[in-house]
């Protein structure tokens, strides 16, 4: 008859971190972009690492990359307060999902190994090393001491000190095993447990590559589906990158008086004049309690040092709020689509309440087709955006701003997008709808058919 095995006593287990997992993460944040974030709802110190997990695309089109995270936190960290705001909150238009995950014992620690082999209902104090109890430790003693209690080793006494030893290792084993199991279920014979680096590497890279404007459009044609390519969009400028780089707080989003939609489509509040006190106090507090968040200067993977003025941009971009120059969102894409195209309105308003919709009639992919050098010139609050196509000299800008601007150059990403329709009089009907119609700051979107990919 087999036990179950012994529970482990709280005073065991080891002293381990709190772990908590955060599910639909934007994609295109990275651990430090993570760390930050968490650090409007906790203290910046109390989040310890974050682990990043490989991106898992959905299983419907548009095949959106699903992005996870587990974050180890302090013992000390208010992690049921963390889990409440975590729970729902929206980033970047994704609504994030948070847990607590249990603690994780190895499966060789010590306090596992100890709780293994203490057999159930055993006393308190030494136990006998022998399988088979006391009787086995009188027959040993017989064995080592002769009628004279002269002490002498024989070779029949080592053959069995052996074979009692391996007997004593394979009912621990057993014990350690079916512990493991039960804490662990996931450690099953048969099932690899560790990945090599190398091939956890290649697979991270392909399922990083799974969407792109080839899959997705080879996907599409499979399904004999029209297709149409945008393109022109406003660059995303990363100003995110530009901050946490220069470590100059002024250039934050809060000290932005900015109030209206970015490029992404997402809402940014206006401060009123009379605030201006709250925020400065607001600002020394965050600076205070985060002070390494604040003084570290993070080097950035879309920011250009150029101390030597040595790189040509593509582009100068003029503007009081370059945080308006985001990444592009395929839902925000969506709705605008709808919105120009008064057909799909229609049938979307027909199809309420049944189990067809407007979002089956056309799908939408969003991809970052390249990158071009541009340069931000920061405007006062109060004056337009200006875009000129290459560099600025300092003449010119003095000239057109008065003053001496803040200035950064930056590797801006440059979105294109891909949509594909069942009913080739929608596709025809949305090329006319949009072909020319500005997008966002003053972007004219630049519409084109693409032929189906044979294969």
């Amino acid at each position: 008859m087999a036990y179950p095995p012994p529970p482990i006593p709280q005073d065991a287990l080891p002293a381990q971190p709190i772990r908590i997992r955060v599910d639909n993460l934007p994609p295109a944040k990275n651990w430090r972009q993570i760390k930050s974030f968490l650090s409007q709802f906790i203290p910046y110190e109390q989040v310890l690492n974050v682990k990043v997990l490989p991106l898992m695309p959905s299983m419907a089109p548009p095949f959106i990359p699903l992005q996870s995270c587990i974050v180890l936190l302090r013992q000390d960290t208010d992690w049921p307060h963390l889990l409440v705001q975590l729970n729902g909150v929206q980033w970047d238009y994704h609504t994030m999902v948070a847990l607590l995950l249990p603690n994780f014992i190895p499966p060789d620690s010590p306090q596992l190994l100890a709780g293994a082999v203490a057999p159930v209902g055993a006393a308190a104090g030494p136990v006998s090393s022998s399988p088979s109890g006391s009787s086995n430790g009188s027959s040993t003693n017989n064995h080592r001491f002769g009628h004279h209690n002269h002490h002498y080793h024989s070779q029949h006494y080592s053959q069995q000190q052996q074979q009692h030893s391996q007997q004593e290792h394979g009912h621990q084993d057993r014990q350690t095993h079916g512990l493991r199991m039960a804490l662990h279920p996931q450690f099953t014979p048969g099932v690899p447990t560790l990945v090599p680096n190398g091939h956890a590497q290649h697979l991270n890279r392909r399922l990083t590559q799974i969407f792109n404007e080839a899959t997705f459009r080879r996907q599409m044609s499979q399904r004999n589906m029209y297709q149409l390519q945008l393109s022109n969009f406003p660059p995303c400028l990363h100003w995110d990158e530009v901050v946490k780089t220069t470590g100059d707080t002024s250039l934050s989003f809060d000290q932005q008086p900015f109030s209206g939609k970015s490029a992404d489509g997402s809402c940014e509040a206006s401060a009123s004049p009379s605030q201006p006190h709250q925020q400065q106090k607001y600002h020394n507090s965050e600076q205070q309690q985060h002070p390494q968040q604040m003084t570290a200067l993070i080097p950035q993977p879309h920011v250009l040092q150029d101390e030597n003025n040595e790189i040509v941009p593509d582009l100068t971009i003029m503007t009081p709020h370059p945080e308006k120059f985001g990444k592009l969102k395929w839902t925000i894409l969506k709705d605008f689509i709808k919105l120009k195209c008064p057909k799909l309105l229609e049938i979307d308003h027909k199809t309420q309440g049944t189990a067809l919709s407007n979002t089956r009639e056309f799908y939408v992919g969003v991809y970052e087709d390249s990158e071009s050098h541009v340069e931000i010139i920061l405007l006062p609050g109060d004056k337009p955006d200006r875009i000129i196509g290459g560099p600025l000299s300092e003449q010119q800008t003095l000239e057109m701003v008065g003053d001496e601007p803040k200035r950064f150059k930056v590797r801006a990403t440059l979105f294109q997008a891909v949509i594909g329709f069942h009913s080739k009089e929608l596709c025809d009907l949305c090329f006319d709808s949009i072909d020319g119609e500005e997008y966002m700051l003053g972007y004219k979107l630049q519409v084109q058919k693409l032929p189906k990919l044979s294969g």
